[in-house]
């Protein structure tokens, strides 16, 4: 079981909830224990091929299905081209798709934030007022996800 350090905040308190109602037991035994503090850091260059010889970690495996979570002030504007090719239709590639002042991206900033407004400018009206911890841990567990991923974007 996770337990808060210090004063708990409401995502600290998302993932200690679902990570609690999993059901995943702790590894208790003193030789599984023994060989993971004792085992070499690895090194991976930076290419695929070096990356893709790190193993799986067997709760990933056996987990199944998890949810990420990608929130970030383009979270804003919420807006992607719907007919941009498979990879690049991501609400988080506003910033970088709004550079071509020739693009869609950039025609829905201007049309509704206007050619002043910058992408920074965005962060003041991030606030996640619906953000509810308890709804989305039971949300996420009435699911099935075994684990959840929360990734902030900054960009």
């Amino acid at each position: 079981m996770l337990k808060p350090h210090g004063r708990e905040s409401a995502t600290l308190a998302l993932v200690r909830r679902i990570y609690n109602e999993a059901a995943i037991p702790p590894c208790n035994d003193p030789v599984a224990l023994t060989i993971a503090r004792q085992a070499p850091a690895q090194n991976y260059a930076p290419n695929w091929e070096s990356i893709d010889k790190r193993p799986t970690p067997q709760w990933f495996d056996d987990a199944k299905f998890g949810i990420f979570i990608h929130w970030g002030v383009y979270s804003v504007p919420a807006f992607a081209d719907p007919h941009s090719k498979i990879g690049e239709s991501y609400a988080e590639w506003y910033w970088n798709h709004m550079q071509n002042k020739n693009g869609p991206t950039w025609a829905f900033h201007l049309l509704h934030y206007g050619a002043n407004f910058k992408y920074q400018d965005f962060a003041g009206q991030f606030k996640a007022e619906l953000y509810d911890p308890d709804q989305w841990a039971d949300l996420f567990a009435s699911a099935g996800a075994r684990y959840v991923i929360l990734t902030f974007e900054t960009s």
